[in-house]
């Protein structure tokens, strides 16, 4: 019996032995030559094309890395090459179908993605083709159903075409650098759950030009909008453009900084709604022109269904930004301002409650300016330039008005004028207040003259005043079995 069991036992740490063995010789690199080269040939007569791979490394189960990839499509132009292709994936889920992804990065990328005028697929569609199940009986699930979960997408250098020459939509992109990280992903029911999403120096263009034709016959019904949760979302140095040959839409945006915070449509696909969004020292352009119908756009009987979308935003904040807006459906106006051709340069703007639904555009303008050389003198202003120097000149006199205009503008920061009018005004309203300011914590008082003079209750001084008269008045209440004697004032009365 003993016996039998050291046999047993010996068997059995052969096994393993010549597992762990296996396991060892998969990490030379003769053996990862020859996966590179089963895999090569493997694709390339699975896809009938070209596809190379310079390099592949790995470590088991967990990541897998592919260097110099090529490939081409079916008229042997370049459909996908990178330098470098790692994906940190869990590779013994892979054998049930499940694509558990960590991570994907790609390094030096280039996609392109082209449907010829005379296809009705683009030219990646014999990958989907060559890979898809060929068996006719499996009826009961849905094979088009993905089931993918991804943590994280980095790229470097990445440039992707899609151009669509049948339709005339065509679309160009690339990234410098990109960090996409996400706290779940569902491709099957398009809901994203964002926590970072950071691009630096993308460009991104669509084009969608007038010859599109529909001869199918059908209704097309508009596209179905994906879930999203977003928890921040940072754009640099990047350029982004739209134009819509059909309705005549274009625009051109270089965004300096475009930063959103806790953005989602959750409860409805087609409301945005958002905590903060702030554009910093950035360009946008839009021109369009207004075509007066409102019927449904149709073309040889097909219906185009358009959904409108709205935004929901709780704080929003323009710095240093160049608008520019033209209908070109109106003619340009030489004299006064045009409100259909516009340019507005060095905009500063805070908003709180902003919102467009249903063709309803609604805000709450907290501040307001241009980052001119010129200084703003309100009443806040008005206060704290006579306080803090002791001006007792009258403020409301055409010489108090020179007089505060003139020092108001030499006081003025010329490198950051809207930065400084915001804070002197600011500063107004909620220190240097009309009614019990703050002078114990005020940062100034050491130097203002009004506090040092005990004249801060006094300034700023009004030539004209509401002269204040103390007068009695004396009433009689006349009441006679429940009924009460009223007499009508007119004109004339106390009131005046």
């Amino acid at each position: 019996m003993n016996k039998w069991v050291r046999r047993f036992f010996y068997f059995i740490g052969g096994i393993v032995a010549l597992i762990i063995i296996a396991f060892l010789l998969l990490q030379t690199r003769g053996a990862k030559n020859i996966i590179r080269n089963k895999l090569q040939g493997y694709i390339s007569k699975k896809t009938n094309t070209e596809f190379l791979i310079g390099s592949i490394d790995y470590r088991l189960p967990t990541w897998v890395e592919l260097n110099g990839v090529l490939m081409r499509d079916l008229y042997k132009d370049t459909l996908l090459f990178g330098s470098r292709i790692k994906a940190d994936v869990s590779m013994l889920q892979l054998l049930n179908g499940k694509y558990q992804v960590e991570k994907i990065q790609l390094d030096n990328m280039y996609v392109n993605l082209i449907k010829q005028e005379k296809d009705s697929v683009f030219n990646f569609q014999f990958l989907i083709d060559a890979f898809k199940s060929k068996s006719e009986n499996i009826t009961s699930k849905d094979t088009t159903l993905i089931d993918l979960s991804l943590n994280e997408l980095i790229l470097k250098n990445v440039r992707f075409n899609m151009l669509d020459n049948k339709t005339g939509s065509y679309t160009r992109m690339s990234v410098k650098d990109f960090e996409l990280r996400l706290n779940n992903l569902d491709i099957n029911k398009l809901n994203f759950d964002v926590e970072k999403f950071y691009a630096n120096e993308l460009k991104f263009q669509l084009l969608l030009q007038d010859k599109w034709k529909d001869t199918s016959g059908k209704i097309r019904t508009a596209a179905v909008w994906p879930t999203i949760k977003a928890d921040s979302l940072i754009l640099k140095n990047s350029f982004i453009s739209f134009e819509d040959e059909l309705n005549k839409i274009k625009s051109t945006n270089a965004i300096g900084q475009l930063q959103l915070l806790g953005f989602n449509n959750l409860e409805n696909r087609k409301l945005l709604k958002g905590k903060y969004i702030q554009l910093t020292k950035s360009a946008i352009q839009f021109d369009h022109v207004v075509v007066e119908n409102k019927k449904p756009v149709i073309v040889k009987d097909s219906i185009i269904k358009i959904e409108e979308l709205g935004f929901i935003l709780d704080e929003m904040d323009l710095t240093d930004n160049r608008i520019t807006y033209n209908n070109n459906s109106t003619p340009i106006k030489i004299n006064g301002f045009d409100y259909a051709h516009f340019a507005v340069q060095d905009l500063r703007l805070k908003a709180l409650n902003t919102s467009y639904q249903n063709q309803i555009f609604q805000s709450t303008i907290a501040s307001f300016a241009f980052n001119l050389p010129h200084a703003v003198v309100d009443g806040n202003v008005y206060r704290v330039l006579s306080r803090f120097f002791g001006m007792d000149t009258p403020i409301d006199t055409t010489i108090g008005k020179q007089v505060y205009n003139q020092l108001a503008n030499e006081l003025l920061h010329k490198k950051m004028p809207g930065l400084y009018n915001q804070a002197l005004m600011d500063f107004g309203a909620t220190i240097c207040k009309p009614q019990l300011p703050l002078c114990n914590t005020c940062p100034m008082a050491k130097k203002c003259k009004a506090y040092k003079n005990n004249m801060v209750g006094i300034l700023p001084i009004k030539e004209k005043f509401i002269t204040r008269k103390i007068r009695w008045l004396n009433y009689l209440v006349v009441e006679y079995k429940g009924y009460y004697y009223v007499k009508k004032r007119g004109a004339g009365d106390i009131w005046e």
